[in-house]
């Protein structure tokens, strides 16, 4: 499984993926909300530099065009 870290200011959640790996996903907290409220598309946050990513890049690329999210 692939592990996804999600970081919003002080905040963390976990979500496991599809895949082999391990990737830390950094944003703010009003774009975390756009995110988990479906206004916002992950693929497209992190291409627009609102979604930052460390870690396992090939993880990241076998889970495109969709970046799994938590629920809400």
């Amino acid at each position: 499984m692939t592990t996804l870290h999600y970081v919003v200011g002080s905040d963390t959640f976990d979500i496991e993926a599809p895949g082999d790996g391990e990737l830390t996903l950094t944003t703010t907290p009003d774009v975390w909300a756009k995110l988990v409220g479906g206004q916002l598309d992950p693929a497209v946050a992190y291409m627009q530099g609102r979604l930052k990513v460390a870690g396992d890049m090939a993880a990241l690329y076998d889970l495109l065009p969709t970046i799994p999210m938590p629920s809400a």
